[in-house]
């Protein structure tokens, strides 16, 4: 990924934002290179022909729940306003989206708080060959996800029809509370 969080007073920095509100939204730069893919610039000795990011959105609420909640750095209310209720207002999308409302557009998160998942290539639903989170064990893992008010994800498996995403437009908000 890029930047990659190589220092760990990199890592505090960033509790210490989501923590205080200077971190107002976390994201993932998803983006799925097999691991022959990702070797293309090693062989040709140019960084440049590395394909940039990593497999982030189906581990951003395991890690941020396990690492956060459970550990004391989040509480679960921050969670979601980190990962939902800000970045629909930052884009304009809210009340459609980042909040239970009537008329939202019922997309939802169950996490099982006990439930255990290492996060190998195996156990995460993306199409790749390695993952850069195979030795985390997160506590805390979806066991049923909601798009649109339909089950997507059943805890094990991906159960969403392809095609059946809607883009939505948004707009740039300037300022997003803490």
């Amino acid at each position: 990924m890029t930047p990659p969080l190589r220092k760990k007073e990199d890592v505090r920095a960033i509790w210490e934002g989501l923590q205080n509100g200077k971190v107002k939204t976390v994201a993932s730069d998803h983006a799925t290179f097999s691991s022959e893919r990702k070797l293309e610039g090693r062989r040709q000795n140019d960084f440049t022909k590395v394909p940039h990011g990593v497999t982030g959105t189906g581990v951003i609420i395991p890690v941020l729940y396990s690492e956060g909640v459970v550990r004391g750095r989040l509480s679960l209310t921050r969670l979601v306003q980190v990962t939902s209720y800000n970045p629909a207002r930052l884009f304009g999308l809210y009340p459609q989206k980042g909040t239970i409302a009537v008329g939202s557009d019922a997309d939802l998160v169950v996490l099982d708080p006990k439930k255990k998942v290492r996060l190998s290539a195996e156990n995460l639903h993306s199409n790749l060959d390695h993952s850069i989170y195979d030795q985390i064990t997160c506590q805390g893992y979806p066991s049923t996800v909601l798009s649109r008010g339909e089950v997507v994800f059943d805890g094990e498996n991906v159960i969403a029809r392809g095609g059946r995403g809607t883009f939505l437009t948004g707009k740039l908000i300037q300022e997003v509370a803490a």
